[in-house]
């Protein structure tokens, strides 16, 4: 994301310097705002291109939010919806649909409505409830044959029409997932939203199947830690009120970005970071504990 720096500085009274001693060219100089700072004056220095900032003094660094938040001593919501008013870039071009191909029905006749032994198995090993994740999400089964073999075929919906899926591995000897070509797909697989259908006005956002099901509700997935404006204008059609990043323990700068973009237009934005794992790994207990909204 691109942001107009100067604009920001100026219209919140933040004295900077863009020449003169210490100062590099594509940086931009302010005072620090960390308490912790000794800084004298213009020490910290504010990179145009990357709007990542660092201090020669305390050697604070960071992104643009957690800068704006020491700036104007906010919140990190409230850091963020200051930052998109300088955004440069468009997140949302007028709601940018997905595209849809020309495939006008995805065969699943080669997968099994039920569960071998090995994919039962393998999700109660995970602590999910096999019959129950089978009813609610129509998941499906491929056993030894065939380019999806030994998985759980995953279908994803939207506004009700089966538009792709994914296969996730249940042997441990393959890669994890396996997507539906996009030629065979109707929607391509980064232009869906798994879940979406069962949002209406709040939205848990996480990055596969697995954590939707752990969560349940109101959770979708990504499907990935990177995200489309496909994505984004999908999820933009939606009257969303309030919105929830909770990617795993290791993508927190997704985490973030995924948050900066959903503030063009959705007003309450958060993000939740677990310690360690991901939500799939939390047990239903400890999903219920967790005050989302």
């Amino acid at each position: 994301m691109a942001i107009d720096i100067l604009s920001f500085l100026k219209n919140n009274n933040i004295q900077f310097k863009t020449s003169g001693t210490n100062v590099t060219s594509g940086w931009i100089e302010i005072s620090c705002p960390y308490p912790y700072c000794p800084d004298p004056s213009f020490h910290c220095g504010i990179n145009i291109k990357s709007n990542l900032h660092s201090c020669w003094i305390c050697g604070s660094k960071g992104n643009m939010n957690q800068l704006v938040m020491r700036l104007l001593k906010c919140s990190y919501s409230d850091a963020i919806k200051e930052v998109n008013k300088y955004n440069i870039d468009i997140f949302v071009e007028e709601k940018v649909k997905p595209t849809y191909n020309n495939p006008q029905k995805i065969d699943l006749s080669n997968f099994s409505t039920e569960l071998p032994t090995l994919h039962y198995s393998y999700l109660l090993d995970r602590n999910f409830d096999p019959e129950k994740i089978k009813t609610k999400y129509k998941i499906l089964s491929c056993f030894q044959t065939g380019k999806f073999a030994y998985r759980i075929i995953i279908p994803i919906f939207i506004h009700g029409t089966l538009v792709n899926y994914v296969a996730r591995d249940v042997s441990g000897k393959q890669q994890r997932y396996k997507n539906l070509s996009n030629d065979k797909a109707i929607i391509p697989i980064k232009q869906c939203l798994y879940n979406i259908d069962s949002i209406k006005d709040r939205v848990i956002i996480c990055e596969g199947p697995f954590d939707v099901w752990r969560i349940g509700d109101n959770a979708i997935a990504t499907l990935g830690t990177s995200f489309t404006s496909e994505q984004l204008g999908l999820l933009a059609t939606k009257e969303i009120k309030k919105a929830v990043v909770f990617y795993d323990s290791d993508a927190t700068r997704k985490a973030e970005m995924l948050a900066d973009a959903l503030t063009a237009f959705i007003d309450s934005v958060d993000i939740y970071v677990l310690d360690y794992g991901d939500p799939a790994g939390l047990s239903d207990e400890e999903i219920k504990k967790i005050d989302f909204f």
